[in-house]
C-alpha cells in the first residue's frame, strides 16, 4: 500500500523509506510530528516500522510536552501496539540541552543526541583544502532575515555574504536588506559546490543567530576547514565546536571585531588549521551517525555496521538525505488505486 504525502508547500509525493532490511523499514521524518499518529495508523505492521524524528528548530519545553502527549495518545488509541510505540520511535535532538530536557519530560521514549547537520554530504563540502589566509575575508551564509543578525558584522572591513532566495525572504516580516551592511561580495542561490569553493578562499565563517536549529551553514564551514565565529546560541550548532575550531563571542559589533582579531591571530600562529578542523568535524559527524545506527540496532537487531554503511553512502549521494528523508510533511493519506 502506497502512502502519499503533502508537504508545507503543497507538493505531493510518495512517502520515502530510508532503508528496508530483515523485514523492517526505517522512515525518517523531519518536523513530522503533526503526521506521526496518522502515519502510524496508515502504514500497518507498526512492529516492523522504525520512525526516526528530527527537527529544524530548537525544541523547547512546549514542543517536548506536545510530543510526549502525542505518544501517550497513540498508546491509548493503539494499546495492542504500545510496545512498538515505545520501541520503534526514535527521537533525535540537535543539542545536549534539548536531549536532557526531553529525557526529563519523557523518560520512556527512545531519545538520542544526533545533530541533524551530521547528514550533510562530506564529499560536497571539503575537497582541496588550501591553507588558511590570515587576511582573507570572513563569510556569513544565512537567509536575509533579521534574526540572522547580519548587523553584528557592521564593523568588519572584509566580509562576504551568501544567501538563498531573496524573493522568498522578502515575503517575511523579518526580511532584512543585507546589502546595507556593505559586504565586499554578495551571492544568492549558490550551488553547494560553489559555496564550498567560496569557503576555500575565506578565513573564517560566521554563525550569529541567537536561536535556531542544527545550522547546516555552520557545519559546512567546518567541513571546509574554516574556523567559526559564533555568538552564544540555542539549537545545536555548538555541538561541533571546540577551542581548536571556533571562537564564541558576545553578540555585539564590538564582540565580532574582537573575535575577528583573535581568529586571525590563531590562523597566523597555526592554532587554526584547515585539515585539523575538517578532521575533527568528520569525527564528530560520524559519531552522531553511528549513535543513530546503534539505536536502530537496539530497536531492530539490524547490524549497526550495515546501517552505517548505507547511511554514509546515502549522505554522500544526497546532501542532507534529501532523497530519503520526509521533510515538513503536513498531511498523509492512502494513494488512490
Amino acid at each position: 500500500m502506497e502512502i502519499q504525502t503533502k508537504d508545507h508547500s503543497g507538493k505531493l509525493q510518495p512517502l520515502k523509506v530510508f532503508f528496508e532490511k530483515d523485514g523492517y523499514r526505517i522512515v525518517l521524518l523531519h518536523d513530522g510530528m503533526p503526521v506521526l499518529e496518522k502515519l502510524f495508523e496508515l502504514l500497518g505492521e507498526p512492529e516492523r516500522t522504525i520512525f526516526v524524528l528530527s527537527w529544524s528548530w530548537y525544541t523547547d519545553d512546549n514542543r517536548a510536552m506536545t510530543l510526549r502527549k502525542t505518544l501517550e495518545r497513540m498508546a491509548e488509541r493503539f494499546p495492542m501496539h504500545e510496545a512498538a510505540i515505545r520501541n520503534n520511535i526514535i527521537v533525535c535532538m540537535n543539542s545536549a540541552s534539548e536531549h536532557s530536557r526531553f529525557r526529563a519530560i519523557d523518560p520512556v521514549t527512545r531519545c538520542i543526541l544526533v545533530n541533524n547537520a551530521c547528514f550533510l554530504s562530506t564529499e560536497l563540502f571539503g575537497g582541496a583544502l588550501p591553507a588558511l589566509e590570515q587576511d582573507a575575508p570572513g563569510v556569513l551564509n544565512a537567509k536575509c532575515l533579521y534574526f540572522k543578525r547580519h548587523y553584528l558584522t557592521a564593523g568588519l572591513k572584509r566580509k562576504i555574504f551568501v544567501s538563498y532566495n531573496e524573493k522568498n525572504d522578502r515575503k517575511s516580516p523579518l526580511y532584512c536588506d543585507i546589502r546595507s551592511y556593505e559586504p565586499e561580495e554578495l551571492h544568492f542561490d549558490l550551488s553547494p559546490e560553489a559555496v564550498a569553493a567560496l569557503h576555500g578562499r575565506a578565513a573564517f565563517g560566521m554563525a550569529l543567530s541567537e536561536l535556531e536549529g542544527a545550522c547546516y551553514a555552520s557545519t559546512e564551514y567546518l567541513l571546509c576547514g574554516l574556523p567559526v565565529v559564533s555568538t552564544p546560541s540555542l539549537g545545536g550548532r555548538d555541538e561541533f565546536y571546540g577551542p581548536l575550531n571556533s571562537v564564541i563571542t558576545r553578540p555585539s559589533p564590538e564582540g565580532l571585531l574582537d573575535a575577528e582579531d583573535l581568529v586571525r591571530k590563531r590562523i597566523a600562529s597555526g592554532a587554526f588549521n584547515r585539515a585539523a578542523i575538517r578532521q575533527g568535524t568528520l569525527d564528530r559527524l560520524h559519531q552522531f551517525r553511528r549513535r543513530l545506527c546503534d539505536e536502530i540496532e537496539k530497536a531492530t537487531g539490524i547490524d549497526a555496521d550495515v546501517t552505517k554503511r548505507h547511511l554514509d553512502e546515502s549522505c554522500a549521494a544526497n546532501n542532507k538525505l534529501s532523497r530519503f528523508k520526509n521533510f515538513w510533511i503536513k498531511e498523509v493519506f492512502r494513494a488512490e488505486a
